[in-house]
């Protein structure tokens, strides 16, 4: 762990170390995120820099399934992974044998929510609407994690769909401020892609929108068109909330601190991730290109 990086969250939340269950539940998941690896490798390693140069940061990287570092690590000058879980992220270096390579650095126990730390109380007595209000505007204005410097690639692989989450799991689906709180989630996480690139850098936000136990037809062997089904789970709202391609898009271009330092944002064809045996998920990438400028948040 990096010595700048904040300690880990004393008291973690029952929604915070859910998380956690869920990593340790699908570590073992290497062979069945194939396919999903490949897409994300294919919009990281080559488009973007010159081979063995420049950093770059994964965001909430968990068990590093995602991602082989193997090919990362010859790909840029540095890999650095970022994840709140900090025994999944020891574990998953370990198992694909990088742990203290030269040039992978791990952030554990690093909040990329902003307010997680709130989040145990909350579980214990319900939060005011002020509470809640605070919490919403303490969450979209804070500032990105200290990982010693700027980026040229900041990956963020199906993670925002777990942050926004937590305004569910804290809170519940029924209770008039969730969306109010997963909005102001969704907000800072894309400020902190955002933030934490170089002028001219690019973020991948790869992003979860359905699975297979809400929409049957992705567990299914018979083929799909996956664009078609994407644009009808858009238009009928059968989507993970806050997700769909056209509300990222338009979050990033109505954003007052993101949508000035916005080069070209691309949003890239969605495929299928197999979490496991069991679940299967639609994914589609938002490429997000960075001008030049600073984020001054609050």
């Amino acid at each position: 762990m990096d010595p700048r990086d904040p300690a880990p969250l004393p008291q973690p939340s029952k929604a915070v170390a859910l998380q956690a269950k869920a990593n340790r539940s699908t570590r073992e998941h290497w062979t069945h995120f194939a396919s999903h690896r490949a897409q994300i490798q294919g919009l990281l390693v080559a488009p973007f820099h010159r081979t063995g140069t420049g950093r770059l940061c994964v965001l909430g990287a968990g068990n590093c399934n995602d991602v082989d570092l193997r090919v990362l690590a010859e790909a840029f000058g540095e890999v650095h992974l970022v994840d709140i879980d900090p025994a999944a992220l020891e574990a998953g270096v370990r198992r694909q044998v990088m742990a203290g390579k030269p040039g992978v650095t791990l952030h554990a126990g690093v909040d990329l929510t902003g307010v997680a730390a709130r989040f145990a109380a909350w579980e214990k007595s319900p939060p005011t609407p002020a509470d809640l209000e605070a919490a919403a505007r303490e969450a979209a204005a804070a500032g990105a994690p200290d990982l010693g410097g700027a980026f040229d690639v900041v990956l963020s692989p199906c993670l925002l769909s777990q942050l926004v989450g937590y305004a569910s799991d804290v809170l519940g689906k029924a209770h008039s401020m969730r969306r109010e709180l997963l909005l102001a989630l969704r907000t800072r996480h894309l400020r902190t892609l955002v933030d934490l690139l170089k002028p001219g850098g690019t973020a991948v936000l790869v992003c979860d929108v359905a699975n297979s136990e809400s929409v049957p037809a992705l567990g299914g062997d018979r083929r799909v068109d996956l664009d078609d089904l994407l644009k009808r789970l858009s238009y009928t709202g059968r989507h993970f909330d806050g997700l769909a391609p056209q509300a990222i898009d338009a979050a990033l271009k109505s954003d007052p601190i993101i949508a000035p330092l916005l080069g070209h944002v691309q949003l890239v064809r969605p495929w299928l991730w197999r979490l496991g045996p069991r679940r299967t998920f639609l994914v589609y990438a938002a490429v997000i290109r960075r001008s030049s400028g600073t984020i001054v948040l609050g």
